[in-house]
């Protein structure tokens, strides 16, 4: 396996690979994803590899991609609740299914984080959905841990808890 920058050539397979995860999201929450579109999901991440402060690794098994890692350099200012800081946030990790337990994830994750230390990055964070239990036991496995819980609720659920709390 040979863990290399991605290119403006590699978009369609970038598209091609990110169609594996955007399809399970779509079916894991329809409510909020749409099924993937080859030619939209090309033109977004073309857009991150025109952006300064976004870096592409593709992972290749012969002249095959078999997965990429998108990874975001973020800063922020100092404010009133906050310190300053700048962080890697992993965008994006794809790795295709047939290739899945083989290192692929691990070795991207690498690349990413190996590139962000080198300009002076140490903090990494990524996210997942709680439906995704699959990408979470990979990111424990990486070393990563939870760090923040987000909650959701519809307006009919928060009716109904309401309502049960007064009865």
């Amino acid at each position: 396996m040979v863990i290399r920058e991605a290119t403006d050539q590699d978009l369609n397979r970038l598209a091609v690979l990110n169609a594996f995860v955007q399809d399970d999201h779509a079916a894991s929450r329809p409510d909020h994803f749409a099924a993937s579109n080859i030619a939209g999901l090309s033109e977004a991440i073309g857009h991150h590899l025109q952006e300064a402060t976004s870096r592409i690794w593709i992972a290749q098994v012969g002249e095959l991609s078999v997965g990429y890692v998108l990874a975001i350099w973020r800063e922020r200012g100092a404010d009133t609740f906050c310190h300053a800081r700048r962080w890697c946030e992993i965008d994006q990790i794809v790795v295709d299914p047939a290739f899945r337990r083989r290192g692929v994830a691990k070795a991207l994750v690498i690349a990413a984080t190996d590139a962000a230390a080198a300009e002076g990055i140490n903090d990494v964070e990524l996210n997942t959905w709680a439906f995704n239990s699959d990408a979470q036991d990979v990111f424990r496995q990486l070393g990563f841990r939870p760090k923040m819980i987000r909650w959701e609720a519809s307006k009919g659920a928060l009716a109904r808890s309401h309502a049960e709390q007064r009865d």
